[in-house]
């Protein structure tokens, strides 16, 4: 079995000048409306939801981006490979200006990505 996806993205937190569990929270509803961006498609709103400093390295899918719309260009593509493709939050934790989700990708491979072709087998990655 291989993996096909490992996603991390570094996006803006809350500002400090809240009360620190408020700011915390702030912090993964951040999470949640991207998750939610992605689930839906709707990539246009990961422009308020990112900052300049966006980074994602992913050995398991073979990219290194560095921008948002190189974020925007990937996903776009994964849509096409992967339609029915929706990720699913477990748990979320925050601390400080750092939050960890623990969660599964779930998409059938219903086009090409990459070298691979498609498979019509469904990928389940936590």
């Amino acid at each position: 079995m291989r993996k096909l996806i490992v996603f991390v993205a570094l996006l803006p937190l809350a500002a400090c000048t809240r009360s620190p569990d408020a700011a915390l929270e702030a912090n993964k509803d951040v999470i949640r409306e991207f998750v939610a961006a992605y689930n839906s498609g709707d990539f246009a709103r990961l422009d308020e939801l990112t900052t300049a400093g966006l980074a994602r390295h992913s050995q398991a899918a073979g990219v290194e981006i560095n921008t948002l719309e190189e974020l925007k260009d990937q996903f776009r593509q994964m849509a096409v490979a992967f339609p029915d493709a929706r990720e699913e939050i477990h748990a979320i934790v925050a601390e400080a200006d750092m939050v960890v989700v623990y969660g599964t990708w779930i998409a059938t491979q219903e086009g090409p990505y990459g070298p691979f072709p498609a498979t019509g087998k469904t990928a389940n990655v936590r």
